[in-house]
């Protein structure tokens, strides 16, 4: 009995220093980008958020992205998903880190005819899981958000950009 005592006591207290290790963040590495498809079955998690333009895609099923084109030009048509596969390189591995996640719009910004609200950003946070594959991205879904120029894709932990993504969206 005092094995197993002694055993459970161990597996706590090994359970308990996962928890609070330190994060160590190698690298970020991106995967994939460019203009991709899936379907509404691949969204595993979304929300809404007031510091967004509109729902925020939390999780998407990565065996369900396609990517159908490797670029960086993003043509401005509704439906048009595009974005970027990214894996957090680091220590402890599979720990759950929270990150946030900026998309900075071009200049103008995206007026939301609604409300007349101006986006010049949008901004969440979310949790993930080191040393896994992960999803950022966009789908155009309004015209009032066909807005030609750069749009750039931040990820932080921290007050540390792990990455970023650029992407120009044109009218075609």
């Amino acid at each position: 009995m005092k094995k197993i005592m002694m055993f459970l006591i161990l597996m706590f207290l090994c359970l308990e220093i996962n928890i609070y290790a330190k994060v160590v963040i190698e690298r970020t590495d991106i995967i994939e980008y460019g203009i991709n498809s899936y379907g509404k079955n691949a969204i595993v998690a979304s929300s809404q958020s007031p510091k967004t333009s509109g729902s925020v895609v939390l999780k998407v099923n990565q065996d369900e992205i396609k990517f159908l084109e490797s670029t960086e030009k993003i043509p401005a048509i509704i439906g048009t998903k595009f974005g970027f596969i990214y894996e957090i390189q680091g220590e402890p591995k599979r720990k759950n880190i929270k990150v946030k996640n900026i998309t900075i719009f071009p200049a103008e910004g995206l007026i939301d005819p609604k409300n007349n609200k101006k986006f010049a950003q949008s901004i969440f946070q979310n949790e993930l899981k080191m040393n896994e594959r992960h999803y950022r991205g966009y789908q155009f879904d309004e015209e009032w958000e066909l807005v030609p120029g750069e749009w750039v894709f931040q990820i932080w932990y921290d007050d540390i950009k792990l990455v970023e993504k650029k992407f120009i969206v044109y009218k075609p």
